[in-house]
């Protein structure tokens, strides 16, 4: 589970976003990236049993840094002020969908399924597969067991209809997307609740289908 601490350093780095604060809890910040380290161990080992494809994947391959690349960024503080885990193909370095585990209290922790950002040459896969296969990819994006958690397909989108389809195409709402993402929100009180680990596995299970999908649609293109 998540610890009460680790949820705590999170807070505290928020309001204490600095190089001097943060190495005076250099230890704080090690007891805390270790309970997350080991959740996500946890989730690997649930999701392994649906999704193989992450078989052998350490938490380490998962888990982005804390340090934030400010070299060409307005903002120039030092820290990420959440942790976050890709459970994928490759872990965080995956060129395909996969799911995604983000902690930040303050009611910002998500978890998601599918694919954010593509290459342009796996969107322009992706864009296909969807008007190729349009109704079956309504059918799981509608499903009763993907809007059991996900309300509606979220990511970013053209304003326009993208090159080669037309604005009244029948898929134009799917198709215009950059991103393919069902996205759930979690509570703080979720975070230390004893289901936790379920309750993820359960989330990232319904969006199966779309990873599955999306997959597909891009397998044997290069990135």
């Amino acid at each position: 589970m998540i610890n009460e601490e680790t949820i705590q350093f999170l807070r505290l780095l928020e309001t204490n976003n600095n190089r001097e604060w943060f190495n005076d809890n250099k230890k704080k910040f090690t007891e805390a990236q270790q309970n997350f380290s080991d959740f996500v161990q946890q989730l690997i080992d649930k999701v392994v049993i649906w999704y193989p494809s992450v078989n052998g994947l350490a938490p380490k391959q998962c888990q982005f840094r804390i340090y934030r690349d400010t070299r060409f960024s307005k903002n120039k503080l030092p820290y990420k002020t959440n942790f976050g885990a890709a459970i994928a193909t490759n872990g965080r370095k995956t060129a395909e969908a996969g799911f995604y585990f983000h902690l930040k209290p303050g009611g910002e922790s998500f978890l998601c399924g599918g694919r954010w950002m593509p290459t342009p040459a796996h969107l322009k896969a992706i864009r296909q597969e969807i008007d190729y296969n349009l109704e079956e990819f309504r059918g799981i994006v509608e499903s009763k067991n993907f809007n059991k958690y996900f309300d509606k397909l979220y990511g970013e989108e053209v304003k326009t209809a993208p090159k080669g389809y037309k604005k009244d195409h029948v898929g134009i709402e799917f198709i215009k997307k950059k991103s393919f993402l069902g996205m759930y929100k979690l509570k703080d009180a979720d975070l230390v609740k004893g289901n936790l680990l379920n309750k993820i596995d359960d989330v990232f299970q319904q969006a199966l289908p779309l990873v599955n999908f999306l997959n597909r649609a891009v397998d044997g293109v290069e990135p």
